[in-house]
């Protein structure tokens, strides 16, 4: 008789982030898997307040751009993001950014980092938060 044990780990989950911009300027959407964690590519995806829909953002790959750039006023923090493993983003938000940004790492066969970032975006009274 033999006996088989499968260990399934679930991906480093990240406590979430918030952060809060008037649109005016760059924010960094953080996400930075733990030193030595090996991956092949990073996935950022938007999901609106009303998490009704979500969108793709960008796949950060090789070429350490975001492949493609799906949300205007997107680029990489980090021109080496795949070598230090900061695949954080810079996003200058309009108010209709707001809400959940997901970064998901993954090497060749699962993920292996998430991370969360909550994005309030405002202008004068006008608050957008995600619910």
């Amino acid at each position: 008789t033999s006996l088989t044990i499968s260990l399934l780990i679930s991906p480093v989950m990240a406590l979430p982030s918030y952060v809060v911009s008037n649109g005016s300027s760059a924010v960094l959407l953080p996400c930075s898997p733990e030193a030595g964690t090996q991956f092949t590519d990073a996935v950022w995806d938007w999901y609106s307040p009303s998490r009704r829909n979500s969108q793709r953002v960008c796949v950060i790959r090789a070429n350490t751009e975001c492949d493609p750039p799906h949300h205007k006023g997107v680029s990489v923090a980090d021109s080496n993001a795949l070598q230090t493993g900061n695949v954080s983003l810079f996003l200058t938000p309009t108010l209709s950014q707001a809400g959940e940004y997901h970064c998901a790492v993954y090497n060749q066969q699962e993920m292996v980092y998430r991370s969360i970032v909550h994005l309030t975006v405002f202008n004068g009274e006008l608050l957008h938060r995600p619910d």
